[in-house]
């Protein structure tokens, strides 16, 4: 018997039929512990030992479950909240008469309007669908500063982006990269009452009612509107409205250039567009348009792509080549220069050792100004017609 184990047990006599009488026999009727465990059966340890593995791997499926459906709804959650990128055919052109290019909406949705948030990237202004709409009818100007411009659509409230189009770029001159937009021209200008001087390159039209001074390689890409320009070594990507003088000094104007009093340009100034002042003065530069002046124009050493009308004298000198025609009420002087077209004056004319219209100085008897109004649009070194 094991210490600390009592058994209960009674004696009861019995009948042996074995033929050595009686015996006494002795019933333990059961086992009662004291401080001991109850001994086991062999087999029950094993069996509990098997059910551990199968209830452990019911509730790694069941876990598993759980965490697909979460992952599901989540989702599902996170796709109905994403907004469908915008169907939208773009281009991408350069700029007519001006620097840089322009992103063109070919059909499908505007951009800049809406949910979502449109970037352009490689060119100056990254957010500049953020300041102006793309329509159908109204390109936005970009100035690309990489070999490639990608455009994209950014869903609001995720960090899902699309690829709407990507384009290849001619970069605009590094100098000509924009340093500051048009919050900086509200400042300087004190919201457009006073005068600027623009020493850096402004992405935006500068436009106030003091004088606008561009210098020192300064640039506006865009237009430029004031009381009086004055620019040296300096770049206008767009047309020019002086309300008084326009002075030009190694600087490039794009566009058009109009001014209420005098025009001079000297020193390598270049007006891809057209002049138009009370007078005009040019000195080694280059018009690709026309001169329009309410008294007399004075050209030396310079180009003019286009007609040249004047309300009063025209002088002509040395190196200077004008294509088409030269219209005048008052007096034309021609010295050592060439003029594409017929001189139409209602002075005096004076030639030498120049050509006109093909023909030299000699033999060559100009129009009378008022026969310029019949000579056609399309005809030969005529501009316009004139009312």
């Amino acid at each position: 018997m094991v210490d600390g184990q009592k058994r209960s047990c009674r004696r009861t006599d019995r009948s042996h039929q074995s033929g050595s009488g009686a015996a006494t026999i002795l019933y333990c009727e059961a086992w009662q512990t004291v401080g001991v465990p109850f001994p086991r059966p062999v087999g029950a340890e094993r069996r509990q030992r098997a059910v551990s593995p199968v209830i452990g791997s019911i509730l790694l499926v069941a876990i598993a479950v759980v965490l697909a459906a979460l992952t599901f709804f989540i989702a599902g959650e996170l796709a109905d909240d994403t907004q469908p990128a915008p169907q939208a055919s773009l281009d991408l052109q350069e700029s007519e008469g001006s620097l840089g290019s322009e992103l063109v909406l070919r059909g499908g949705e505007e951009l800049g309007e809406g949910e979502g948030r449109v970037v352009v990237e490689g060119v100056a202004d990254a957010d500049v669908l953020q300041d102006e709409t793309l329509t159908l009818d109204d390109p936005v100007a970009i100035h690309p500063v990489e070999e490639e411009v990608t455009v994209y659509w950014h869903s609001p409230g995720s960090d899902e982006s699309y690829e709407l189009a990507s384009f290849d770029a001619d970069p605009v001159p590094s100098r000509l990269r924009p340093d500051v937009g048009c919050s900086w021209v509200q400042n300087q200008t004190a919201g457009g009452t006073g005068p600027v001087t623009v020493d850096v390159v402004v992405d935006c039209d500068v436009a106030t009612a003091g004088d606008v001074d561009v210098v020192a390689g300064g640039a506006v890409l865009g237009d430029v509107e004031g009381t009086q320009l004055d620019a040296t070594d300096a770049t206008i990507t767009g047309d020019v409205d002086s309300g008084g003088d326009a002075d030009l000094t190694n600087t490039t104007v794009v566009g058009d250039l109009n001014a209420s009093t005098q025009v001079t340009g000297d020193t390598g100034s270049v007006v891809e567009g057209s002049v138009a002042g009370s007078s005009v003065d040019f000195t080694a530069s280059d018009i690709s348009g026309d001169i329009d002046s309410g008294s007399y124009v004075d050209l030396s050493d310079t180009t003019v792509g286009g007609t040249v009308e004047a309300d009063g004298d025209v002088t002509i000198d040395t190196g200077t080549s004008v294509d088409r025609a030269v219209v005048t009420t008052g007096d034309v002087a021609v010295t050592s220069s060439s003029v594409g077209g017929d001189v139409y004056v209602d002075g005096s004319f004076s030639c030498s050792s120049s050509t006109i219209a093909g023909a030299g100085c000699g033999p060559y008897s100009p129009e009378d100004e008022d026969d310029y109004s019949l000579v056609p649009v399309d005809g030969p070194a005529a501009s316009v017609v004139r009312g």
